[in-house]
């Protein structure tokens, strides 16, 4: 057996067909329309996103006629949260407190979403022109680092001085992924 094998011609390597422009354009084409037709077929399938109403418990509606929070899918997006009380929406003259209950309803709202802190992507900061911008945001830092203790596990943020409404020493917003 092993002369037979032996006896049998080798076949050389088949060379690679020449490839010229005119056949790489038709595959090209031939690719383009396949990837068109697919694109068609996605967006035949695909259901629109709505925007679902988020109600967060104990929470109050928003002041003018827009959602205090919407999920569109798994995405999250907030209106202002502010620091006023929650049962009386007294605001407080102490900072701290202010801040303290911006975050406790930023919790609020994640979770009523369906998320945790953990979901939160990005939380927006407004805090008065006037007045200890460096204060506020040693403030802003203590809450935080309490709610995201861990140095590689936070979300992005961003403080912005701004015209605030009167007395409120913070208003946030967020966005969060679930």
């Amino acid at each position: 057996m092993a002369k037979r094998a032996a006896k049998r011609p080798v076949k050389a390597a088949k060379k690679p067909a020449k490839t010229t422009a005119k056949a790489t354009a038709k595959t090209v084409k031939a690719a383009s329309a396949r990837a068109k037709t697919l694109i068609r077929e996605a967006a035949v399938k695909r259901t629109p996103v709505r925007r679902e109403l988020v109600h967060i418990p104990g929470g109050r509606e928003h002041k003018n006629p827009v959602p205090a929070l919407i999920r569109m899918g798994n995405m999250v997006f907030s209106a202002s949260i502010s620091g006023e009380k929650p049962v009386t929406d007294e605001v407080s003259p102490d900072p701290a407190e202010q801040i303290a209950l911006a975050f406790l309803k930023l919790r609020q709202a994640v979770e009523a979403a369906g998320g945790t802190t953990g979901s939160i992507a990005r939380i927006n900061f407004y805090i008065p022109e006037t007045g200890s911008r460096k204060e506020l945001t040693e403030i802003i830092n203590k809450e935080w680092l309490a709610m995201f203790p861990d140095p590689e596990d936070r979300p992005v943020r961003k403080v912005f001085p701004m015209d605030v409404p009167r007395g409120l020493f913070i208003q946030l917003d967020f966005i969060a992924l679930l």
